[in-house]
């Protein structure tokens, strides 16, 4: 469902407190858990995992799947394993490899440009646009890499100079992304959050900081989930140093995040070039639902989707739902009738 028509007013979006979370083209080797990769590197073709396994014909979407904070491509394998069912061919690089290293001179624009190359290349390959869909801190790069990528800059419009055959990708979907700071204020504060979790993983270490990052509110959810699962994610955010987490904080957080009403006026620029923007949330995560209203009262046309049961993270907590909305939207849905449905705003 679309979210509004051409000329619909703007309506304000208040700050949404809290956390988000509360390497000529090489051959690239992939993450654990994925077979037959593919992909770019470094600072002018990046190298990522990518999940090529699966038919993968002309029909078939290409999808690029970008992770959250403290995650890696693998994050993605159960969605992954349903699109490539369906025909699909999935990369899921891991974001820190696409700037190795990350310091503060490879900041969120930096990775956003990665990712830009990163789908180009792809793009190039396949002689087919991907699917960008990103993941909470993994959304906001995806949604920086648009703003990077039809010109835009802050209080302005697009850049004239951008023709939509400039774009590396064919549509955005954003997962539970935050949509930039409204005001400075609000900027202010998460540079200082930020500053603080990272002075925190640094002093309690990753596992201890991880164990608290898991009992904030905005994850609740997830302890409805099989110990198991829980515990296999718990192990992928371990294969991140201290170091690497802080970084995410600092260098890639929200405070470095273009302002809400540049992002916004991107997503409206790549809808009305045919570029098409979906943003999903969990029905229980109620900061990410008032910025999926955000998209909906703001974004002409933009489809925006509410799953039932689910919080934070929906592709983990929901892979089958999460891979059918992608395919509702892309391709069409082939999932038994026993998968939950999808609510639309």
């Amino acid at each position: 469902m679309g979210a509004g028509d051409n000329g619909k007013a703007h309506v304000a979006c208040g700050a949404f407190p809290g956390g988000e979370g509360g390497k000529e083209n090489e051959e690239p080797k992939g993450n654990p858990g994925f077979e037959g990769n593919e992909g770019p590197k470094g600072s002018a073709e990046p190298k990522g995992d990518a999940e090529t396994k699966g038919s993968a014909g002309p029909k078939g979407n290409v999808y690029v799947l970008v992770h959250g904070f403290a995650q890696r491509g693998d994050s993605w394998d159960d969605v992954a394993s349903f699109l490539r069912s369906c025909g699909g061919t999935v990369y899921a690089p891991w974001l820190m490899d696409l700037v190795e290293p990350v310091s503060e001179d490879n900041g969120l624009r930096t990775v956003a440009q990665r990712l830009l190359d990163y789908c180009a290349f792809v793009a190039q390959k396949h002689e087919k646009k991907p699917v960008v869909v990103g993941y909470s801190m993994g959304g906001r790069i995806a949604l920086e890499a648009a703003c990077l990528a039809c010109g835009v800059q802050t209080g302005a419009l697009p850049s004239a100079r951008v023709q939509p055959s400039d774009i590396p990708f064919s549509a955005l979907v954003l997962e539970s992304a935050g949509l930039g700071p409204a005001v400075d204020e609000d900027r202010n504060r998460l540079r200082e959050r930020n500053s603080a979790w990272a002075k925190l993983v640094h002093e309690q270490g990753v596992g201890a900081f991880m164990e608290w990052w898991e009992t904030l509110p905005l994850f609740a959810s997830q302890q409805n989930q099989p110990a198991a699962k829980r515990e296999a994610q718990r192990r992928q955010r371990m294969h991140n140093s201290a170091k690497d987490i802080a970084l995410q904080l600092t260098v890639w957080g929200q405070h470095h995040q273009s302002s809400r009403e540049t992002t916004l006026a991107a997503l409206n620029w790549l809808e009305d070039t045919g570029v098409p923007v979906s943003y999903f949330a969990g029905e229980l995560d109620e900061k990410y639902c008032r910025a999926a209203a955000c998209v909906q009262q703001n974004v002409s046309r933009a489809t925006v989707k509410l799953f039932p049961g689910c919080g934070h993270n929906v592709h983990w907590e929901d892979p089958r739902a999460y891979a059918d909305a992608l395919l509702a939207i892309f391709d069409a849905p082939v999932h038994d009738a026993s998968s939950p449905n999808v609510n639309l705003l």
